[in-house]
This record gives structure tokens, C-alpha cells and sequence, in this order.
């Protein structure tokens, strides 16, 4: 037997279906001189369906769902595209600014930094926040690697001349420390030691390049200038000759002459 209560339950269910219907053929009445991006719209909800490259936000005002066509998802909004239409669907991530899935954030708002598609206002523990990308990174401490060999025992620049000195040896960082990461420890060690051997050797003095070139060149013009002084002197003793042969010959000639002269006299007297 049916109670009174289920009367009223299967009245009241009667009731909502009747509304539901209704609200229904008012709603999706489609009318033309639709809004930008709109294929189909509603005069009650606004776009129902957009053109190609453009999503469907739904926003809420008062009891309604109001929807428009955007080239773009509005902050906090991500899009998505199924076989019939592109919507934006709302991130489910506090202070979350972009997101890539329903609960995968890609960049939180400011203030806030991003791991594992999550938005956190200080990064876990082991992680420090970069507040160039907004992300939680990885603490890293310093590492270093093993000692180098030890440098040769020194003081003042030199390896000897002296009884006692110093020997340094280093090592190479492997792995820079980041932010609130353990610093690097020493990378230099210097350890006293005994010069080997003590005096020094007397030094040998290089041969100067300069010096050498100087020499060559004052060779060169040495020789030079004996040549040109020869090639005088030579031009010298060939005009001396001449000189000499002339005189010899004027001298020749006046003799002749004299000789003729004292002839011709003597044949007169005689």
C-alpha cells in the first residue's frame, strides 16, 4: 500500500521533470546574430557551441551558466579539445595561474612556486625556491674531486737557494653547490718542506738575439767599408802610376833632347 509520503515523493518527482523539460525547449532555442566565435547560441546561456579554433568558457552568474568563445583560456583555465568542441575547464589547483590538466599546474601565481603540477608557499623539505622561474629545485651540495699531485717544493718563486719552503697541491670542484646547499671545502693545501737542492746552480747567461743582430750588422758594414777602401786605394795606386809613367816620360824626352842638342854642339865645334 502506497503512504502518503510517496504520494508526495512521486508528486514532487513529477514536478521537476515538468520544470526540467521546460527550462530545456526555453534553453536551447537557437537565435541568430550570435556573439564572436559563437556556431550556435542560446538567448538564456549564451554561446552552446563555438567555430573551430576557439573554446567555450562557462561562467556562473547568479543560477545560470553564461558561455562565450575565446581564442584563449582566461587565467586559471586550461583547454582542452574534444571530437565535437574545444572548452576551457577551470584548474583544480589553489593558486594556480596556468595549468596543462585538471590537477597539473605548469606555473602557480606569484608569491607561490610550482613542483610536481602543485603550488607551494615554501618548496619541501630539500628543495629551495628560484624565484626566476617559480619552480622548487633541488637542493645540491658542493663535490670536489681528489687531490692533485703535490707541486715541487718552492720559496719565493724559486727551487733553491734556500733550506726550507712550501708545497701546494689543489683539487677541482665536480659539482657546484646551489642555494642553501653545502659550500665547497679547501681546494688548496700547502705543507712545508726542504728545499732540494739548496744553492742554486751559477746562472749561464743566454745569448742575447739582440746583441747578435747588432754584431752581425757592424760585420757586415765592417766588411763593406774595407771594401770601398780597398777599391780606393786601388784606384789610387793606378793614378799614382800613370802620374809616374808620365813624368818618367817627359823626363825621357828631355834627356833626348839634351843629348841631340849636346851633339849638334859638338859636331859644330869640331
Amino acid at each position: 500500500m502506497i503512504t502518503s509520503c510517496e504520494v508526495l515523493i512521486l508528486m514532487f518527482g513529477v514536478l521537476l521533470s515538468i520544470l526540467a523539460m521546460s527550462a530545456e525547449g526555453k534553453h536551447n532555442v537557437i537565435i541568430k546574430g550570435c556573439p564572436q566565435g559563437c556556431l550556435s547560441c542560446s538567448s538564456y546561456n549564451g554561446c552552446v557551441t563555438c567555430k573551430p579554433q576557439y573554446y567555450l568558457l562557462l561562467y556562473r552568474s547568479g543560477m545560470k551558466h553564461i558561455g562565450i568563445c575565446t581564442h584563449a583560456c582566461p587565467v586559471g583555465y586550461y583547454p582542452t579539445r574534444g571530437h565535437d568542441i574545444g572548452r576551457c575547464l577551470k584548474c583544480h589547483v589553489d593558486n594556480c595561474d596556468i595549468c596543462y590538466e585538471r590537477m597539473f599546474c605548469a606555473k602557480c601565481n606569484p608569491g607561490f612556486y610550482s613542483h610536481r603540477g602543485k603550488c607551494y608557499e615554501k618548496c619541501p623539505d630539500g628543495m629551495y625556491e628560484e624565484k626566476q622561474t617559480g619552480d622548487c629545485k633541488p637542493t645540491t651540495d658542493c663535490e670536489v674531486a681528489e687531490w692533485n699531485d703535490w707541486g715541487p717544493c718552492m720559496r719565493e718563486g724559486k727551487t733553491c737557494g734556500r733550506k726550507w719552503g712550501e708545497k701546494i697541491r689543489t683539487r677541482d670542484v665536480t659539482v657546484f653547490p646551489t642555494k642553501q646547499g653545502l659550500p665547497c671545502p679547501g681546494l688548496l693545501e700547502a705543507q712545508k718542506c726542504k728545499v732540494n737542492p739548496r744553492f742554486c746552480p751559477e746562472p749561464t747567461e743566454a745569448p742575447d738575439k739582440d746583441t747578435d743582430k747588432d754584431d752581425s750588422k757592424k760585420k757586415k758594414k765592417d766588411k763593406r767599408r774595407r771594401k770601398r777602401k780597398r777599391k780606393r786605394k786601388g784606384k789610387s795606386n793606378s793614378r799614382t802610376k800613370v802620374s809616374n809613367d808620365r813624368d818618367n816620360k817627359r823626363t825621357s824626352t828631355r834627356r833626348n833632347k839634351d843629348k841631340s842638342r849636346d851633339r849638334t854642339m859638338s859636331s859644330l865645334i869640331s
